[in-house]
C-alpha cells in the first residue's frame, strides 16, 4: 500500500532545464519517466533493495518493463546517472535523446581502448582525466575551454574544468558507438595479436563433399584426459597421443600412445619424430595409398617432421604421397611494432579437433581422470594417486610374483592402448554423429524384433513380401564411407623394403665449394674430395642443389677411434630426390669447417579483411607508431655515440603506403648515423696518425719512410 501511495503521488519537482528537455519527449514516455522516477525514490528510501523492487513490481500488476529484475537494473543505472531521470528513458521510444558522436572523437577513444589491454571503462576515464579535464585537446571538440565558450557563450569561462561533460559523453553512449565501430575484431586484433583477430573473423566454410577415400589424412598430438601407471613410478603420469585421422570420412586409421615419464633433468617425455616417422609407414603398410594420390597434413610444431623424410616418402611412393604443414599465424599488428609470437593455425586442423572431443569423451570412463581442464578436474584424482603411491612402495618389498597381483587405481599403457583401441572401433562404426556431407542409409527388416538389414538384400525379396517390410533411416557410419567411396579404387601398398629406408635417418643437404656437408643432432658430417672414393660420386653433382642423403644415424655418429671397426658404414646413400640414385659418399675425417617456398581465394579474401582490421587499427592510433620511430631513433642515437658497427631497422612490415614512410624514415636515420659515425672515425684516424707521427719522430728524428706520399699529418 505505501509503494501505491508513493507511486500515485505528485510529480516530481524540476528545475527549467529538466523541464525543456522533458518537453522533447513523447507524451507517453514521460508519463512512463515520471512513474519510474517515483519508483526509484520509494527505492531509495527502502532498507532494502530487493524487496522494494518486488513491492513495486507488484502493484504495478505486471506492467511491461517493471519486473521486480528490471527495476532492480533500472535503480542502479539511475544511481550511476546520479539519480537524474535521464537515465530511465526508454531510448528505443525516445531515438532522438541518442546523441550521436563525431567520428573523429570517437576514433581517438577507439585508440584508447585500444591500448588498453583489458578493459574499455578505464580508457574513457583516462580520456576524460588526462585529456579533457588536463586542457589538451580532444579531437573533435577542442579543449573544455573552446567547448565551453560554443555551448554557453553568454557566460564567461571558469578557470578550472567545470563538472559537466559534453552532451552524450556518457559511459553506455560512448560504448554503443564503440561496439558499432570496431567490428568485433579490432579490439581483440590490437590486444591479443594477429591469430585473435583471425579467430574474429568469419571462418572460411569447408567441406568433404568432393574428397577421395584417402585423400586427405590430418596426424595430430593430443594429451588425454586420463593418466597411466608406469611400472617402477610412484606417480600418475599424463599420456600424449598421435592420432590418423582419414579426413573424408572421419575414419580413425591408427594412433599411438606415449606416456609423459620423468627425465632427470625435470622435463618430461614427449612425443619423438620416430614416433611419428612409424605412425606414417604403418598407415601405409595396412591402408596404402589410392592411385590418384594422397597427402598428410601435419601441424607445424611437436607433431610434425622435417623436409628430408617429406621427399623421402615421395621418392619411395613414386611421387604418390606428399606431406604438407599447416600454417603459422604470425605478423605484427602495428606498423613497425613488435612482432607477434608465432603459434599454430588451430583452424587449419579442425576435422582432427573435433574428434578429439570425441576421443575425450568416450575415454571419459576410464580411471584416472584429470578433467579437460584443472578447474573441473575430479578431486578424487587425490586419493588415487595417495594409493599408487602406497602400492608402489609396496611392490618393491614383494617378491615380483606377487607385486603383479596388485589391482592399480590406473591403467598400465597396455590397458590403455587396448581401450583406445575400442573407442576408436566405436567412433568408426557409430551412426548417432551429425558430420557434415555423409549420406542416410535406408535399412529394413521383416518384424519388430529382428537386426536390421542393409537395403540392398531388400532385391532377395519377393515383391509381395516387399510391400511388408519395416524400412529405417539413419546416418552413414564412418566405416561405411569408407568402404563406398574405396570401391573400385586401386591403392597400392608401401613395399617392404621400403620400410628400413623410411625409418633410417634422412637429411637434405647441399652440395657446395666441392663438397657436402650438415648437421644432424647436433654434430656436425662432412664428405668431401679429400676422401679420394667420393670424387667419382661428387663430379656428378651440380653446384648448390640439394640432394637427399640417407644413412643410418648410429653408425655414422660412432668414431673409429672409440673401439667402431666397421668404419666401412660411416657414409651417405645420395639421391636426387625424385627417385634417381646418385652414388655413396664416405665421411671425411680430421676436417673440421663450420659454415653452416599458397594460398587460395577464400584465404586470399581473409587476409584482405585482416589488412583492413590492421588499417583501422593503425588509424586510430598513429601515436604507436611515431613512439615506435622515437624509439628507433634515440636507440640509433646510442649505438652511434658507441661507435657501433651496424644498426638494423626492427619488425618493418610492408603493409602499404604507410609503412613504406616509416621504412624510408628509419632508413633516412640509419643513413644520417652512419654518416655521422664515419665523419667521427675519420677524424679519431687522424688524431691517431699524427699522434703516431710525432712520437716516431721524436725517437728517430726522421719522419717514417713514405709518409708523406700515404698522406701522414
Amino acid at each position: 500500500m505505501q509503494a501505491l501511495a508513493i507511486l500515485e503521488s505528485s510529480p516530481v519537482a524540476r528545475t527549467d532545464a529538466d523541464r525543456l528537455k522533458r518537453a522533447r519527449l513523447p507524451d507517453a514516455v514521460k508519463i512512463e519517466v515520471d512513474l519510474l522516477e517515483r519508483a526509484m525514490i520509494f527505492i531509495a528510501s527502502a532498507r532494502k533493495v530487493k524487496p522494494a523492487c518486488t513491492e513495486i513490481a507488484a502493484s504495478l500488476h505486471g506492467r511491461r518493463g517493471c519486473s521486480a529484475d528490471s527495476l532492480y537494473r533500472k535503480y542502479y543505472k539511475w544511481l550511476r546517472a546520479g539519480r537524474h531521470w535521464s537515465a530511465l528513458v526508454d531510448l528505443a521510444k525516445a531515438p532522438e535523446e541518442r546523441t550521436s558522436l563525431d567520428d573523429e572523437f570517437l576514433d581517438f577513444v577507439i585508440g584508447l581502448c585500444q591500448g588498453n589491454k583489458r578493459k574499455c571503462k578505464p580508457a574513457v576515464r583516462t580520456m576524460i582525466r588526462e585529456h579533457w579535464r588536463a586542457g589538451k585537446p580532444v579531437p573533435g571538440y577542442g579543449t573544455w575551454q573552446e567547448w565551453f565558450q560554443r555551448t554557453y557563450p553568454t557566460q564567461p569561462v571558469p578557470a578550472i574544468c567545470p563538472p559537466d561533460l559534453p552532451r552524450g559523453w556518457t559511459y553506455e553512449n560512448i560504448m554503443r558507438y564503440v561496439r558499432k565501430r570496431t567490428a568485433g575484431v579490432d579490439l581483440d586484433l590490437a590486444r591479443q595479436g594477429i591469430a585473435a583477430g583471425l579467430a574474429k573473423l568469419p571462418a572460411i566454410p569447408g567441406t568433404r563433399r568432393d574428397l577421395r577415400a584417402g585423400e586427405f589424412v590430418t596426424i595430430d598430438d593430443v594429451k588425454l584426459d586420463f593418466q597411466v601407471h608406469c611400472d617402477g613410478v610412484n606417480r600418475p603420469v599424463d599420456v600424449v597421443g598421435l592420432v590418423a585421422l582419414e579426413i573424408g570420412c572421419e575414419l580413425g586409421v591408427g594412433f599411438g600412445l606415449r606416456p609423459s615419464l620423468p627425465r632427470p633433468d625435470g622435463s618430461v617425455d614427449r612425443i619423438k619424430l620416430r614416433d611419428m616417422k612409424a605412425l606414417i609407414v604403418r598407415y601405409l603398410l595396412t591402408y596404402g595409398y589410392p592411385e590418384y594420390g594422397m597427402t598428410f597434413l601435419l601441424e607445424n610444431g611437436t607433431a610434425t617432421v622435417g623436409e628430408n623424410f617429406a621427399q623421402a616418402v615421395f621418392e619411395q611412393t613414386d611421387g604418390h604421397v606428399k606431406i604438407a604443414h599447416t600454417s603459422m599465424l604470425r605478423g605484427t599488428v602495428y606498423e613497425g611494432g613488435f612482432k607477434d609470437r608465432a603459434i599454430g593455425n588451430s583452424r587449419g586442423k579442425s576435422w582432427v579437433e573435433t574428434f578429439f572431443n570425441s576421443v575425450h569423451n568416450e575415454a571419459a570412463t576410464l580411471p584416472g581422470q584429470t578433467g579437460r581442464r584443472y578447474d573441473v578436474a575430479p578431486q578424487e584424482a587425490h586419493g588415487r594417486s595417495i594409493e599408487l603411491r602406497a602400492l608402489v612402495e609396496a611392490q618393491r618389498r614383494l617378491p615380483a610374483n606377487l607385486a603383479r597381483e596388485f589391482r592399480m587405481p590406473y591403467f598400465n599403457l597396455e590397458q590403455a592402448s587396448a581401450a583406445v583401441a575400442e573407442i576408436f572401433a566405436r567412433l568408426n562404426s557409430r551412426t548417432d554423429h551429425r558430420i557434415k556431407d555423409f549420406e542416410d542409409v535406408l535399412e529394413w527388416r521383416l518384424t519388430p524384433h529382428e537386426q536390421w538389414r542393409p537395403y540392398a538384400e531388400l532385391l532377395a525379396v519377393p515383391p509381395a513380401v516387399r510391400e511388408h517390410v519395416l524400412t529405417n533411416k539413419r546416418r552413414e557410419q564412418p566405416i561405411e564411407r569408407w568402404n563406398r567411396l574405396r570401391a573400385g579404387v586401386r591403392f597400392y601398398q608401401l613395399h617392404a623394403t621400403a620400410v628400413p629406408v623410411l625409418l633410417e635417418e634422412q637429411a637434405l643437404a647441399r652440395f657446395e665449394n666441392g663438397e657436402i656437408k650438415f648437421r644432424h643432432e647436433g654434430k656436425d658430417y662432412l664428405f668431401s674430395p679429400y676422401t679420394p672414393a667420393n670424387r667419382e660420386t661428387l663430379a656428378q653433382l651440380e653446384q648448390r642443389e640439394k640432394y637427399l642423403a640417407y644413412f643410418d644415424g648410429a653408425a655414422l655418429a660412432a668414431d673409429p677411434r672409440d673401439g667402431y671397426t666397421d668404419a666401412a658404414q660411416q657414409c651417405i646413400f645420395l639421391t636426387d630426390g625424385k627417385g634417381r640414385y646418385i652414388g655413396q659418399l664416405w665421411r671425411t675425417h680430421g676436417i673440421s669447417r663450420k659454415d653452416r617456398a599458397a594460398g587460395s581465394a577464400a584465404i586470399e579474401q581473409k587476409q584482405r579483411m585482416l589488412n583492413d582490421a590492421l588499417a583501422r587499427v593503425n588509424r586510430r592510433q598513429p601515436l604507436e607508431r611515431e613512439l615506435r620511430e622515437a624509439d628507433i631513433e634515440h636507440n640509433l642515437e646510442v649505438l652511434a655515440r658507441d661507435n657501433a658497427i651496424e644498426v638494423a631497422p626492427v619488425n618493418a612490415i610492408e603493409a602499404g603506403p604507410t609503412a613504406a614512410a616509416v621504412n624510408t624514415a628509419i632508413a633516412g636515420a640509419k643513413r644520417q648515423t652512419v654518416k655521422r659515425r664515419e665523419i667521427s672515425g675519420s677524424q679519431a684516424a687522424r688524431e691517431l696518425s699524427a699522434k703516431q707521427l710525432k712520437k716516431l719522430s721524436t725517437k728517430s728524428g726522421k719522419s717514417p719512410s713514405g709518409a708523406e706520399d700515404a698522406g701522414w699529418a
